[in-house]
């Protein structure tokens, strides 16, 4: 069995859940983003009313889930992407196999939109407004989508997968929570389906001013505000080595090995902190207002 050493923090306690949970910037980049603020809050509106008008222009010219589409939204949102494979070969180290990456911000859903036999997991929205808008627009700008509302969902969805596995990959966000940048959340074992080979993904995330992708010390509604008028965010997408499940390895030992190939590469710890840990934390901070 191929069971990987407990982390250095768990014994030592030296990166506890604050450390992954909140982000941090400097005061000069906050300064040049407030100032910034009045020229990108123009820049957002703009971009709002580009999108609704165009979106809706190619839907009365029925062009749905094409490139095109892809395309114009991407150029909108001032968002590039760059793999470190061409198309063609990233195709082919993906397909037939489950894409895990790192979470680093709601835009890193845009990731698989240039890859056309990629497939989406959706959860259902909870209410929030920019939940529902990218995932709006991300179901007319591509085809393949997996709606998971509850475990049997996914069975079935893997059951159907099956039947013509080289036909697409399946990209999921294991941690399940967005983290700082500064160390990876536990990876949840359940989105490993046995016998399918997992490609780790290495995300990172620039923006201007040296400002973080997903700011906690702001406002949902701030958040929202920040990524909708920045002049540009670059994505990197890195694949790295496909792992192959071992025989008899228990789920969250193949897990594990996945997040620990991502933070490796990242060079960032892999911790075994939880989305309730962080929520819990967030929290009670929250209430104690520490």
């Amino acid at each position: 069995m191929n069971t990987l050493p407990i982390p250095s923090w768990r014994m030592n306690r030296s990166l506890d859940v604050k450390s992954i949970s909140l982000s941090k910037e400097s005061l000069a980049s906050k300064f040049f983003w407030w100032l910034y603020l009045p020229f990108g809050s123009v820049l957002a509106i703009f971009r709002l009313c580009l999108l609704f008008v165009g979106l809706n222009l190619l839907r009365l010219l029925h062009i749905k889930q094409c490139p095109a589409t892809n395309a114009f939204v991407r150029r909108v949102l001032g968002i590039q992407i760059t793999y470190n494979l061409n198309q063609d070969a990233m195709q082919k180290h993906l397909a037939g196999r489950i894409v895990a990456v790192n979470h680093i911000s709601v835009y890193d859903m845009f990731v698989p939109l240039n890859l056309p036999q990629a497939a989406v997991i959706f959860a259902k929205p909870k209410g929030r407004v920019l939940n529902f808008l990218i995932q709006s627009i991300v179901r007319n700008m591509h085809g393949i989508t997996w709606d998971v509302y509850h475990k049997r969902a996914l069975i079935k969805h893997y059951r159907a997968w099956k039947q013509q596995p080289q036909k697409l990959c399946l990209f999921v966000a294991p941690e399940k929570t967005i983290n700082n940048g500064d160390g990876l959340f536990a990876f949840e074992a359940d989105l490993f389906a046995r016998g399918y080979e997992v490609v780790p993904m290495a995300l990172k995330m620039r923006l201007p001013f040296g400002l973080h992708p997903h700011a906690s010390y702001l406002s949902y509604f701030g958040r929202l505000w920040r990524l909708l008028s920045l002049p540009f965010i670059q994505i990197e997408a890195n694949a790295l080595a496909a792992r192959p499940p071992l025989k008899h390895q228990f789920k969250p030992d193949f897990a594990r090995s996945i997040q620990t190939d991502i933070a490796r590469y990242l060079g960032i710890p892999a911790t075994a902190w939880r989305p309730e840990d962080k929520h819990s934390y967030l929290q009670v901070r929250k209430l104690t207002k520490f």
